[in-house]
This record gives structure tokens, sequence and C-alpha cells, in this order.
């Protein structure tokens, strides 16, 4: 079984060395056999490793390669595991994949890059399956840059396009500035557990190890991060823009796995080990409020395809496109306000 789970990141991990070393002289065309074919072999392997944890839910499938850093007491491994949170995501992530990838193939026919398409594609696909099945904090964030650095190649695929060269650069200057957030939030967590696996983490913070001050600027830090990563108020910005990517690149970040990242870390960080993750402490459940960060993103998903349209017409949206963010702004906020908001709960604060 732990073959089978360092399977599911190793087979498009394999065709992103094949048809990058091999694509431009050799593969061309043919590039969606291996590209396509990496994500099927992972997606058989992922439905495999589920039955077997759904036929024993309370054992998490755990599979370690190697020790990958150790220096003094601190040791990383290089790690991934399969529970019962992981194993939702990894579906979503393995399933819709698939599905772009088979349908890519059509979309993209005759595209004189043809390879170099999958090859990007297989890359994002073998960081967001780290990501997901990672057991520790540290080989979560490798997948993190590298989803974050494919969502760049992908949404700047057409280069030669002065708007998608912009659209890449934008996507990943903001992203950025949430994972310079997940990076803090990373450090004190080391610094406050001398540890960066799951287990080790939660075991301490329900211990009472960790300060409430400190608990509270990690679980902030990691929602800084989360927001980042899935486009919310307010480093949404780059996600309109996003759209110069063919639209394969669209349905695969935006509707089913880069922008759920977030909402995937969020969840790592508390459901699996509630009460003792930090969005599970009584310090963070004002957090919840987050909610309204959905609202946020339907209306500006909406008005960017208006400005699409728009400019499809041949209109000029660029002002428009200011005011209408502006308005939109100040309409959410008010109904984020006097609707949404839930005034946070310190009862059960230590005094």
């Amino acid at each position: 079984m732990n073959v089978l789970v360092w399977l599911i990141p190793i087979f498009p991990a394999l065709a992103v060395l094949l048809n990058g070393l091999l694509g431009r002289r050799t593969i061309r065309d043919q590039a969606h056999l291996l590209g396509v074919g990496s994500v099927g072999c992972a997606l058989v392997c992922a439905l495999i490793v589920i039955l077997r944890l759904i036929m024993n839910p309370s054992e998490p499938i755990k599979a370690k390669l190697y020790t990958w850093i150790f220096a003094g007491t601190f040791a990383a491994d290089m790690s991934l595991q399969v529970d019962t949170v992981s194993a939702i995501m990894l579906f979503v992530v393995c399933g819709v994949g698939f599905l772009v990838h088979v349908y890519s193939i059509g979309y993209m026919h005759g595209d004189p890059s043809y390879y170099r398409f999958f090859t990007y594609m297989n890359l994002f696909m073998t960081s967001m399956l780290i990501l997901v099945m990672a057991d520790n904090y540290l080989l979560m964030f490798v997948g993190w840059e590298g989803v974050g650095l494919c969502s760049y190649l992908l949404i700047g695929y057409w280069y030669d396009r002065q708007s998608a060269s912009d659209a890449g650069k934008k996507a990943f200057l903001v992203n950025r500035v949430g994972d310079a957030g997940f990076i803090l939030a990373i450090v004190l967590i080391f610094w406050t557990t001398g540890s960066l696996s799951y287990d080790e983490v939660f075991a301490k913070a329900a211990e009472g190890h960790v300060a409430t001050g400190v608990a509270t600027a990690i679980t902030l830090l990691l929602f800084v991060g989360a927001i980042g990563k899935s486009a919310q108020v307010p480093l949404y910005v780059w996600l309109p823009d996003a759209m110069e990517g063919p639209t394969p690149v669209s349905a695969l970040i935006h509707a089913a796995t880069m922008v759920t990242a977030g909402v995937y870390m969020v969840v790592r960080s508390q459901a699996g080990h509630a009460p003792h993750g930090w969005f599970a402490q009584p310090h963070s459940r004002h957090l919840r409020n987050h909610d309204a960060g959905d609202h946020c993103h339907c209306w500006h998903s909406t008005l960017g395809g208006i400005l699409e349209q728009r400019r499809n017409l041949g209109g000029s949206s660029q002002k428009w496109r200011d005011k209408c963010a502006v308005v939109v702004d100040g309409a959410v906020c008010r109904v984020y306000d006097r609707v949404l908001y839930v005034p946070p709960d310190f009862s059960d604060l230590p005094r």
C-alpha cells in the first residue's frame, strides 16, 4: 500500500520529465499520451488507496520514504499520508484533473507548444498531490509553492500576448503575499513545538505547550496564506485576470484545485484533528466569518465575466472595471458588516 501511495504523485512527475526533456524533438503532438495516461494511472492508484481507507477509516495510511531534513532535534520526513481529510481532496484532484486533461487533448490540439502545456499541467498535478498528501507542514509548503509556480506558468502560457504575460506575473506576485504569511506560520509552529509533523504539532498544542497569543498569531498567519491561495478579499485581484490562460487551466486551477488549496489547508489544520487543530482553538472561532470571502468571490467572479463579455464586444473596460470594483467592494463590505458578521465570543478564553 505504501508503494501505491507514492505512485500517485510519481506518475505525473515522470510525465513531466519525459515531456519536458523529449517533448520538443521526439514526442511533440503525442504529449497527451503521457500527460493523460499518467493522471489516469494516478487516479486508479488513488481509488485503490481510498477504498483501503474506507475499509478502516480510523487508521490513516502513512508512507515514509526517507528522512528528508535532520538537524539536531529537528527532523522532517519525506512522508505522505492519506486519511479521511486528505482522501476527499485526493479524489477531487485526481478525478477532476483527469477529466480536464482529457478535455485538453481536443482544446489544445494544434498548439505549437502542445508538449509544454501538458508538461505544465502534469507539474501542477504533482505539486497539488504533494500538497494534499503531505504529512507535515514543510512538505505541504513544497507543494504549495509548486502550485503557485504552475499557476504563473499556465496563466501566462501564451506569453507572446502582453495581457497573458501580465496576468501570470500578477498571480505570482499576489500569491507571494499569502505565502509570506504561511512561511511565518511555519516558523512559529517550529519555534513553539519543535516539530512540523501534523501529529506532533497538534499533540503538543492539545497539551497546552503553545501560548494563546502565539497560537492566535499562527492561526492568523495560516489564514493569510489561505486567503492568498484561495483568492479571497483582499488578495483576490489576480483571479479575474487569470482567465487569460487556456480554458483547461481555468477549469483545473479555478474550479477544483488551486483555489481550494487554501480551504484544504484550513481544514487540515482543524477538522482532521479537532479539537486540537489551530482553527479549532477558542482563540480562532471568530474566524468563521471568513465565509464572507466566499460571497465576495461570487461577486467578483460575476463582475469578471461581465467585463470579459464587454471586452469581447470591443468596448474599453479598464475604467469601468475600476469603478465597478469600487462599488462592489463597498456593497460587499456593507453586507458583511450588517448581515454576515458574527461578533467573536471570548468568554472561554483564559483570564
